[in-house]
């Protein structure tokens, strides 16, 4: 059975922003504490909720901080951020693992799902090399249409590094810790300056052989022929063995 409430809440503080919304709630159980609501929430109506009321759901905090996921400082909300937050605003003391649940929620309402996203690569592609003259992508997807490597080389980058540039190329690759894993592959140079000059991105499932001899493949179409050209790395195996197959 649903229960609609409505009204203004600001936590407490008078000279505090009241939450504009509706909601509908019905009761049932969940892992986050025993007794919750389930929350369909309804524009330009104010919702009424106790200054003590210590049990807001993943799904109301997110729908809270949707909007503020990016601070002042440029940079993006963490679990820290929106306990504080909550706690300054609303008089609610969130735990950590509830704020956690409450940012993956909000990053999924703002910018949608990792399923969404790369479902949306090859749309990106193809805006990125029209937006960006002599751009080079590659999208490797396996026999069931599931996402395997990327490579991205924009136009700026590669004309840039053959015209003034030294033939001098760092490669390195780093794994992702997050539900999509994999390893970001990466090729820089040093500009006149002295500082790193981005020239290629690519992502692939690890560091083995195979995914390095596809990035440095692709690279090298990217740049074409380019005379005593250097390769500085950790001297990863893959690395050596990616090199020693397509460039000499």
């Amino acid at each position: 059975m649903f229960t609609q409430r409505s009204g203004s809440y600001n936590g407490g503080n008078p000279q505090g922003p009241a939450i504009d919304l509706a909601v509908d709630f019905e009761p049932h159980f969940d892992d986050y504490f025993a007794c919750q609501y389930e929350v369909n929430v309804q524009p330009n109506v104010e919702l009424d909720i106790k200054p003590n009321y210590d049990h807001a759901s993943v799904v109301i905090i997110g729908e809270v901080i949707a909007h503020r996921l990016q601070q002042h400082d440029g940079r993006l909300m963490r679990p820290k951020d929106i306990m504080t937050y909550m706690k300054t605003m609303f008089g609610i003391q969130v735990m950590y693992s509830k704020a956690h649940a409450a940012l993956s929620y909000a990053l999924a309402l703002t910018y949608g799902s990792h399923e969404e996203t790369f479902q949306q690569l090859p749309s990106f592609v193809y805006v990125l090399e029209q937006q960006n003259s002599g751009t080079v992508t590659e999208l490797q997807c396996t026999e069931d249409n599931k996402f395997l490597y990327f490579f991205m080389a924009l136009g700026a980058s590669i004309k840039d590094f053959r015209r003034c540039m030294c033939p001098v190329i760092a490669v390195d690759g780093t794994f992702l810790k997050r539900r999509c894993s994999g390893t970001i592959f990466v090729a820089t140079t040093q500009d006149v300056n002295e500082q790193a000059y981005p020239i290629a991105f690519g992502h692939g499932d690890s560091e083995n052989n195979t995914s390095w001899q596809w990035f440095l493949d692709s690279l090298k179409g990217a740049l074409s022929h380019i005379d005593d050209l250097v390769f500085i790395s950790d001297r990863h195996a893959s690395i050596e063995a990616g090199i020693a197959s397509v460039f000499l």
